[in-house]
């Protein structure tokens, strides 16, 4: 008995007739008919009931019972068969910084995970100075970075993404000029928000960065409430025409303002690396499509 003997007499119990499982088969009638005779020897019980004139086959009481058993049978067969071609599922480790996700490419994993589902992603978020760290000792595959930090004799490839610019956005109906210098906003006012992508332009303008009315990581805390009275702060400009579409607040350029923010990929070993290859080109995909940043990649 073989694998070929059970789908044999399936076919039949499905099929109804010899003649359709023969040509189902690709096999002639009594060649189908004869390897059911040897099938029924070799179990020592007939599986059909056989009668003259009989158009549809029958099934004994042991070939009732055989079908239930031959389907699993068939079932482990196939899975048995299918092992070697499986494809392990190879998972991806990458940390995007918190302002970019939400920004700048939003749908980029759900493009990800569309075109390359055998490929499983496990998303995180660290701040630069330890994704470049947890890339280099190979805990991640890819880190998006906000800052360029590269030591000598490192390991890790750093490819610039896009480039932004900075713009101050005050409330909608807060009292400031259509162009702001930065020394003369109030102190007091201000929302401190990427102050490690800037700091050496803070410290040159803003030498009291300690007044701030409030310092923050993350970009969830940007609403319509946010910018009130004469609240302020400098950001990245993507992100400010995103909050103005909302109604959160209104821009105005810098008569000063610090260099354009940059971000990079980050990655231990070459980044034409096959599914890092895949993922970028899934950033630079959407990235082509906002027109607010300058694209790197």
């Amino acid at each position: 008995m073989n694998d070929f003997d059970i789908k044999a007499f399936l076919t039949v119990v499905e099929k109804g007739n010899i003649s359709a499982a023969s040509e189902a088969l690709s096999m002639t009638q009594s060649a189908l008919s004869q390897r059911i005779r040897l099938f029924e020897e070799e179990l020592g019980y007939p599986v059909f009931i056989r009668q003259r004139g009989q158009r549809h086959v029958a099934l004994t009481p042991e070939g009732e019972k055989l079908t239930f058993y031959a389907r699993q049978i068939q079932q482990l067969m196939d899975v048995a068969f299918n092992l070697g071609k499986e494809k392990k599922r190879e998972t991806m480790v990458v940390s995007v910084i918190e302002s970019v996700m939400h920004y700048s490419v939003p749908n980029m994993f759900q493009t990800f995970m569309s075109r390359y589902p055998d490929i499983r992603l496990m998303l995180t978020n660290y701040y630069s100075h330890e994704a470049y760290h947890l890339v280099e000792n190979g805990k991640l595959d890819l880190a998006i970075v906000g800052r360029l930090r590269i030591k000598p004799n490192s390991r890790i490839y750093v490819t610039p993404l896009y480039s932004d610019s900075w713009v101050f956005v005050c409330g909608r109906d807060a009292a400031y000029p259509d162009k702001i210098d930065p020394r003369f906003p109030d102190p007091d006012e201000q929302i401190l928000m990427f102050t490690n992508e800037k700091s050496d332009w803070i410290n040159y303008w803003l030498p009291d960065p300690k007044r701030a009315k409030f310092v923050g990581d993350t970009t969830a805390f940007y609403n319509d409430t946010m910018f009130s009275g004469q609240s302020w702060a400098i950001i990245p400009n993507s992100i400010a025409i995103a909050l103005r579409d909302k109604g959160f607040c209104d821009i105005r350029p810098l008569t000063a303002a610090p260099p354009d923010r940059v971000i990079y990929a980050v990655t231990n070993g070459s980044p034409e690396t096959d599914h890092i290859n895949k993922l970028l080109t899934c950033i630079r995909d959407e990235l082509a499509e906002n027109p607010n940043i300058r694209l790197l990649l």
